[in-house]
């Protein structure tokens, strides 16, 4: 029986069925092997895909929780003192920057038309002082006005970024001005400006950055708040960098009552 056995393993035929066997298997289990591989990337890239997702929700959540613990800080710091006060900026949400915006309308808020009349009167001069391809940022942008007349004159503005704290008006003022200045590169950053602004990677290395500051909105800090401020404008702008700032000369009581006492 071996010796049949040992004859049948030595036939030619035998031996190319059972090459051709071999093969086969080997080549189902190559696939099988790809197959198992291919599966195992797919789930890692899953995987990655889920924890990407959840960091993400981790990171608006504690965005969320900074945020809220912020302004209990500021209530907190701001009722604590003997002059009651808290940060003007947590009146712009979206409904407080349309107040806003119709408060800058009415007769007695002389700060708008007076700004934008002295911004038409000098901006030739203020263009000049600038020079061509210039990025512009606007802290504190709102419905993006003003710095509509600085654009018109300028030539060839590389970028601007508007920065503010209320996230749909900036949102649709972005979008407006880059429907007026189609060739103009707009990066709007929501955000606190009274603290660093961080621009875009694409900025980094622009040639000349301007910061404008209108509305007289220094007025709302401290001095030692102004200065942190300041000083903040000048890291982002760099020590080439220019700045535009309005300031409101001082004026007796009853005018700005009726201004701001609303």
């Amino acid at each position: 029986m071996n010796q049949d056995i040992g004859n049948l393993y030595s036939s030619k035929d035998t031996k190319t069925k059972l090459s051709i066997t071999y093969n086969k298997i080997r080549s189902q289990t190559k696939l099988l092997a790809e197959r198992l591989t291919l599966e195992g990337q797919c789930v890692q890239i899953s995987q990655r895909c889920w924890n990407i997702d959840q960091q993400n929700l981790l990171t608006e959540k504690n965005m969320e929780t900074s945020e809220a613990k912020t302004f209990l800080d500021d209530v907190i710091k701001g009722f604590s003192l003997a002059q009651k006060q808290l940060s003007p900026k947590y009146f712009y949400d979206e409904f407080g920057a349309k107040i806003f915006e119709r408060i800058c309308t009415t007769p007695e808020y002389y700060p708008t038309r007076t700004e934008t009349m002295i911004l038409k009167n000098n901006v030739a001069e203020i263009a000049r002082k600038i020079g061509p391809k210039a990025t512009l940022i606007e802290y504190g942008s709102g419905a993006l006005e003003k710095i509509k007349i600085i654009l018109e004159a300028l030539e060839k503005p590389s970028a601007l970024v508007p920065v503010d704290i209320s996230k749909e008006q900036l949102k649709v003022a972005a979008k407006k001005i880059k429907t007026e200045f189609p060739h103009l590169n707009v990066l709007p950053i929501s955000g606190d400006f009274t603290k660093p602004v961080k621009l875009p990677k694409a900025l980094l290395n622009a040639e000349k950055q301007v910061a404008f500051f209108p509305g007289s909105t220094i007025g709302n800090f401290e001095k030692e708040g102004a200065i942190d401020f300041l000083k903040s404008v000048k890291a982002t702008v760099g020590e080439n960098g220019l700045m535009l700032i309005g300031v409101d000369l001082q004026k007796d009581r009853d005018t700005i009552l009726k201004a701001y006492n609303d």
